[in-house]
């Protein structure tokens, strides 16, 4: 996970970002040191790191790769090795 800590306007932003493709989370903050505090608190493991979206990992032609059954605890169909987690589905609502 990278982080890079930038100025906008009168606010102080961290970029969070797992890789050069993926699209950063963006979290402001009033003050420098409020943002440096908040990193800190991540890297340490003080507070939980942000969740980012799982991306598909691609061959070098660009195609989706495959899982490797082989491998339980790593899945090779994602960039990170961790798939995203399945939504339930909705109960139906029974109609009278």
């Amino acid at each position: 996970m990278m982080t890079q800590l930038t100025k906008s306007g009168g606010k102080w932003a961290i970029e969070v970002s797992c890789g050069p493709h993926d699209k950063p989370l963006v979290k402001t903050f009033a003050s420098r040191e409020a943002a440096e505090k908040w990193r800190y608190d991540v890297a340490s493991g003080k507070i939980a790191a942000p969740v980012l979206q799982p991306k598909r990992a691609r061959t070098a032609k660009g195609k989706y790769k495959g899982d490797n059954k082989g491998t339980l605890d790593v899945n090779e169909a994602y960039a990170g090795g961790k798939a995203p987690v399945k939504a339930k589905p909705k109960a139906k609502s029974k109609k009278k």
